[in-house]
């Protein structure tokens, strides 16, 4: 181990120096670029409703491992900051995201996404009792704070971007060869080593499964916490293309039961592909720079999360109703962030790979999934009604949400 340890850090220690060399050091004046990232811990009390399985009511009897809200800033030039959130939740919907931005008055632009990990708070609604507003409130409160202090520490910065293969540590159970298995990487680096790392790989965090009662992050929990012992600064994990049905391939890790030990080797043996790719980086020239939002109409055709919004368990940010007061359509928000060459696709819930993997069309693609939102599963609409997908069917909006979503998403890349 600590042979690995050391090579590890000569890794790293050349990764820094080239980044030196190739131009990609911290000198504000080559791209004016500053950042910061740090994470506060956003772990409920005790008795919390649980999120993740709609079959079962659960409430949390105990803390295994703490939760955290992770963020990440970048201010280019005159621009207004970009923040990414990393939350260790279920999901964060739309109505508490615009809570937050309202905050900033529009000064910075929020990408607030969440793991989607199974063992933590119901912060969406609909699993059992529904939310606890109270725990809610202060979740906002912990995440416009950590974002406001996080502003205060931005230095001088670099970007760098790779790719590792993740073949093997997620399959996808409805089509088993569709599957996205790019683990994409993007390191931001300081004049005193490493700032940040988004780490961003398309699979369901549900390694403890439906009878575990203690709070946990699942496997990003120790994917990031061994990223951040072996570089340094603060690791986000983003999921990605994980919709219809994307988990852990447990066939290949020789613990198959749902366990901790399980998530372990799942999260580690994720955080060891990351780093074994880590000197093949790209630099990243930030002046390539824009963030392009579309709000579009989807029509709510799911009579079970209908009856979660008007009992009040669902609260929408915003909705269409007819002239009899009933609504028949959903508003949500996609949007492209671009960074020099690395292109980053936000998706407001949870894309399968058969859909997601035509979005990705440039060399450099990231797409990052239950971004601003959770709307559920986004099915193609040809596969919507097949049998196999009963299941995701029951927790997503309608048939034609993949199709609105995919088409949004797609213009606004090609109009880049």
């Amino acid at each position: 181990m600590r042979v690995f340890r050391f090579g590890l850090f000569v890794v790293i220690g050349i990764f820094l120096i080239g980044c030196v060399r190739a131009g990609i050091a911290s000198r504000a004046a080559d791209n004016d670029l500053k950042a910061a990232a740090d994470k506060a811990v956003i772990t409920p009390p005790i008795g919390i409703p649980m999120g993740g399985y709609f079959a079962y009511e659960r409430k949390a009897e105990g803390t295994h491992d703490q939760l955290y809200a992770r963020c990440l800033v970048l201010k280019i030039g005159k621009q207004v900051p970009v923040a990414f959130i990393s939350l260790d939740l279920i999901g964060f919907l739309s109505y508490d995201v615009d809570i937050v931005r309202k905050r900033f008055g529009g000064n910075i632009t929020l990408f607030v996404f969440s793991t989607h990990q199974h063992s933590g708070p119901d912060t969406i609604g609909v699993f059992g009792e529904g939310r606890d507003e109270r725990y809610m409130s202060e979740l906002r409160s912990k995440i416009i704070f950590l974002i406001q202090s996080t502003l205060t520490i931005l230095e001088p910065a670099s970007l760098s971007f790779w790719k590792s293969d993740g073949v093997g540590l997620a399959k996808n159970w409805k089509d088993p060869e569709i599957v996205d298995n790019d683990i994409n990487v993007l390191m931001v680096s300081g004049k005193k080593g490493i700032i940040g790392t988004l780490v961003n790989f398309g699979c369901h965090p549900e390694a403890l499964g439906k009878k575990n009662r203690l709070i946990t992050a699942d496997f990003p929990g120790y994917l990031v916490n061994k990223i951040e012992k072996e570089c340094g600064g603060t690791a986000l994990f983003a999921n990605g293309l994980l919709g219809g049905m994307v988990s852990i391939a447990t066939e290949n890790f020789q613990n198959k039961e749902k366990s901790f030990e399980l998530a372990k080797k799942v999260g580690e043996k994720l955080a060891s592909r990351v780093l074994s790719n880590i000197r093949n980086y790209t630099k990243l020239e930030p002046k390539n720079f824009y963030v392009s939002n579309s709000e579009v109409a989807i029509p709510f055709q799911n009579d079970a999360l209908r009856d979660q919004v008007l009992s009040g368990h669902l609260p929408l940010r915003s909705f269409v109703t007819n002239q009899h007061g009933e609504i028949t359509d959903v508003n949500v928000t996609v949007s492209v962030l671009r960074l020099g060459q690395l292109e980053i696709l936000m998706i407001p819930g949870e894309m399968t790979p058969v859909l997601g993997l035509k979005l990705k069309t440039a060399p450099m693609t990231m797409i990052i999934g239950l971004a601003n939102d959770e709307i559920g599963y986004i099915l193609p609409e040809k596969d919507y009604y097949l049998p196999k997908f009963q299941n995701e069917r029951s927790k997503s909006l309608g048939p034609k949400t993949g199709t609105i979503i995919y088409n949004a998403l797609k213009d606004l890349s090609s109009n880049r």
